[in-house]
């Protein structure tokens, strides 16, 4: 496993609360925590794993872990776990459990998500859009039409496309690891303003400042969101994992 894909491992065992010392022929579990059933909260996630390289980590609830067991351990390579038998069979092994706790049995239909790295400045394009700027507090603009707050962005590191002196564009980290150099960036553009380029550009510049600052740059997609994959390749980002979670929400 490369050094950047070391990170995203331990960056992963540290969302899903497990120790990575605990690792067993590259299968960890890790147990969720179920107060959340008490609150009755409007969407829970009783079953999550990702994969880098040949390392899963997961993470359950204690009281479905004997239940689902078999599941994992009939799809226990990484295709296999992303296949739509498995997630058919995940599907059937949870459904018993969600009406019990008031949950719908219903899966986010996005199904799963890709992680890419970015850990190379010279790899990322340096060409940017005219209007595609650093976000300060000087920045000047009348409107932002995106749903980022521009005072949260400025605080974490962002670059913002302003056309007609609005925001129309923001790519923003979105998280900093508790795993030393791991950041993971995310983007956002007004509908009104896509397929123009702005994304990519706002993505370039910000990942390309933050690999020059020595940073391992994250970006996380679903796999059926075909935008956001290509924003993330005019970048370079590169392929090192995938991940799911299983979305129910509320009655």
């Amino acid at each position: 496993m490369m050094a950047a894909e070391r990170l995203l491992w331990l960056d992963e065992c540290e969302r899903h609360g497990a120790d990575p010392a605990l690792a067993a022929d590259g299968f960890l579990i890790a147990d969720k925590d179920e107060v959340p059933l008490a609150r009755h909260l409007n969407v829970i996630v009783p079953v999550s794993f990702a994969c880098v390289g040949a390392m899963t980590v997961m993470s359950v609830y204690p009281s479905i872990r004997s239940a689902i067991m078999p599941h994992f351990e009939k799809y226990r390579s990484h295709d296999a776990l992303f296949s739509e038998e498995a997630f058919a069979s995940l599907d059937r092994a949870l459904r018993p459990y969600l009406s019990g706790w008031g949950y719908k049995p219903a899966m986010f239909p996005a199904r799963y998500g890709v992680s890419l790295l970015q850990d190379d400045p010279s790899a990322v394009p340096s060409d940017v859009l005219d209007g595609t700027h650093r976000m300060t507090a000087a920045l000047p603009y009348t409107k932002n039409h995106t749903s980022m707050h521009p005072a949260d962005c400025i605080l974490r590191g962002a670059y913002a496309q302003i056309v007609g002196g609005e925001i129309v564009c923001i790519a923003a980290v979105n998280r900093v690891s508790g795993v030393e150099r791991c950041v993971e960036i995310g983007v956002e553009c007004a509908p009104a303003w896509r397929r123009q380029g702005y994304a990519r550009s706002c993505i370039r510049a910000l990942t390309r400042e933050l690999c020059e600052d020595g940073k391992v740059v994250l970006y996380r997609h679903y796999h059926t969101n075909i935008g956001s994959a290509a924003a993330a390749k005019s970048a370079a980002f590169r392929p090192a994992g995938r991940f799911f979670a299983y979305t129910s929400f509320a009655m």
